[in-house]
């Protein structure tokens, strides 16, 4: 296979993109300057061209096909995110000639492995700049957490950093999602009747001397959050110390990785010493006893801020915070306001075509309904209420699940609450409710008993002699367990657990929220819950009772016109409601000026297509 072909200076790709230079060049294509002839705006341009001499045969259609896969899944990846230190996407698609590419924003800055070389004659960074580019990496990464984003391939080649001149504070940007897992997916395939895809896999993928042990040994349910944590934990080690962790050729750099302890770091004066067991946590070998949440790892790298520097934690756990309601509910209205601002600022100029089937659905207005839902978490977070229950009721297409996936998001982005979305389909499936929320948030899909049980043993770090931990995890493993092939062999536990009691069962699933929960607060989403079996709501209402010490948000949604003929699934959720002493939250249509705002973010229409459509979709998503 011959190498790919650059393409000529003046070029102009599908129809609007014109090349003024090359910005690089790597194993996935070229990276090109151009300028959106539509917008009249800089943008950067990822494209793999066919190769010289490149046939038609089905070798070179599969590995042309592959290609395409790994820009379609970098762009479903960026197409979700919204944050200033995520470089943002623009556009996707394929060439007349079958190449795809991937259209993004054009950041300022080199790239750390730059400035890492620089640093061989210029001296280190200053702890200053150090400490302000990994806040604002830890802030992107927390961002694309809470999406289901996990980068992969964390390096210094993939992070850029703007020194202004005028001395203003510096700004790092996070690149090249190429390598990204997908954990979820963002869209709502019930608006267009789509499949949902499947989580993205990357088997093995990523760079020698900046991969997490759990990608070396291609430990999938170990990915994660703490996946992204261990490269940057040896980010920090490079950028304070000028050397890379460990040294050698691929295989030895790996092993190190896999098994070294972390080598002696040497702090630069006036880097406090605290900072050294920062790092040994962020590049301690196993996953879960890394931080669990990125917010917990900048909350942590902010008791070392060095004077003068600007950053502040995430707005939203002010919420936590806040003893006086009256304070909190301003904090959460300014906290919405912001967000909301920040979505449509990111927001504007990208309706292309190329992201509408791969972008989630923005959200859009609904400020009074957000203040509430982050009141609610902030009042569970803090301990004035131990339960809270909301049902959020409207016809479909309103936008009551966009608003608790919202507010899944947030919480986790802040680390205030883990998010458990426990869905129920019009036709009964094996993980509705719960146990499909936790089979997800563990990534056990598909796998065997025995495998559960070593994943839960890990994470919960439940040891060979701990009969009692043991017993849990043969519990858990059972019920979890979707995969019927091998459910009869003996798993590391050494245990045979049989769910043959509702009493049992219930047990089971107490305890395996508790420590899934591993002392933070629950938030329970329970989408379309009028669909939910007798016994869930039965469940529900003993939750209260039976796991006082466990705070937890429960937000559930509803159709109304799904109800209206089915009195006792109304009934059900009417004492459920009465139970907890619930709040139920309606939700109407959009108004035009809404909608309008809400099509204007996901359509490039013109103004003509555009009052059609407001006309017609009388603010329902679904029209």
């Amino acid at each position: 296979m011959g190498k790919p072909n650059g393409l000529p200076v003046g070029s102009i790709l599908a129809s609007r993109y014109q090349i003024r230079r090359e910005l690089g060049r790597g194993g996935m294509g070229f990276v090109y300057l151009c300028r959106d002839l539509v917008l009249d705006e800089r943008v950067a341009l990822k494209v793999m061209p066919r190769s010289e001499g490149d046939k038609d045969d089905s070798k070179s259609r599969k590995r042309r096909h592959d290609d395409a896969w790994f820009f379609y899944e970098e762009a479903r990846a960026l197409a979700g995110l919204s944050h200033p230190n995520i470089v943002r996407a623009r556009d996707y698609g394929v060439l007349g000639d079958g190449s795809p590419y991937l259209v993004m924003d054009v950041a300022a800055g080199r790239s750390l492995h730059e400035w890492i070389y620089r640093a061989r004659t210029d001296g280190l960074l200053p702890w200053s700049v150090v400490w302000t580019t990994i806040d604002q990496v830890l802030d992107g990464l927390g961002h694309a957490h809470a999406r289901g984003v996990i980068h992969g391939d964390l390096k210094p080649s993939n992070i850029l950093l703007h020194r202004p001149p005028d001395g203003s504070p510096p700004r790092a940007y996070l690149l090249d999602l190429g390598l990204a897992w997908l954990t979820r997916d963002l869209v709502d395939h019930r608006l267009d009747g789509s499949s949902e895809v499947a989580p993205t896999v990357r088997y093995g993928a990523g760079t020698p001397g900046w991969m997490a042990p759990e990608q070396i040994r291609m430990a999938t349910p170990h990915i994660g959050p703490a996946t992204d944590l261990y490269p940057l934990g040896c980010l920090i080690f490079t950028l304070l110390s000028g050397d890379e962790p460990f040294e050698g050729e691929n295989d030895e750099l790996m092993e190190q990785h896999k098994r070294a302890p972390m080598p002696d770091l040497p702090l630069p004066e006036g880097v406090p010493d605290g900072v050294v067991d920062f790092v040994r946590r962020m590049m301690q070998k196993w996953p879960w006893q890394r931080f669990h949440f990125t917010a917990d790892a900048r909350r942590a790298w902010h008791a070392f801020q060095p004077a003068g520097t600007v950053a502040s934690l995430p707005q939203t756990m002010g919420l936590a915070n806040r003893r006086s309601s009256s304070s909190r509910s301003g904090l959460a209205s300014e906290v919405a306001g912001q967000q909301d601002n920040r979505q449509r600022q990111v927001a504007a100029a990208v309706t292309t075509p190329g992201l509408l089937g791969i972008r989630p659905s923005p959200l859009v207005a609904r400020l009074e309904q957000r203040q509430l839902l982050l009141e609610m978490a902030g009042q569970v977070c803090d301990g004035e209420q131990v339960h809270q229950l909301v049902l959020l009721s409207g016809p479909a297409g309103v936008g009551k699940s966009r608003l608790a996936e919202w507010l899944c998001q947030e919480t986790q982005e802040q680390g205030m609450m883990l998010p458990l979305r426990c869905r129920y389909r019009k036709i009964a499936a094996p993980l509705d409710g719960v146990v499909g929320a936790l089979v997800q948030h563990y990534r056990l899909e598909k796998l065997r008993k025995a495998t559960i049980e070593k994943v839960l043993m890990n994470v919960w770090e439940v040891s060979a002699d701990d009969d009692e931990g043991l017993t849990t995890v043969a519990g858990a493993a059972a019920w979890l367990c979707r995969q019927r092939k091998g459910e009869d062999e003996l798993g590391p536990t050494k245990k045979r657990f049989v769910l043959d009691r509702p009493e049992l069962r219930w047990l089971v699933i107490r305890r395996t929220l508790e420590r899934a929960a591993r002392g933070r607060p629950l938030l329970l989403w329970f989408d379309d819950l009028h669909r939910a079996p007798a016994n869930t709501f039965q469940r529900l209402a003993r939750l209260r009772r039976d796991m006082k010490h466990v705070p937890m948000l429960m937000v559930a949604t509803m159709r109304d016109e799904d109800v209206a003929n089915d009195p006792t699934a109304r009934a059900r959720i009417d004492l459920l409601l009465e139970e907890y002493g619930g709040a139920r939250v309606e939700f109407q249509p959009l108004n035009p000026d809404e909608t309008r705002r809400m099509l204007r973010e996901t359509l490039p229409l013109t103004k003509e297509a555009l009052d059609v459509a407001v006309k017609r979709s009388k603010g329902n998503a679904l029209f």
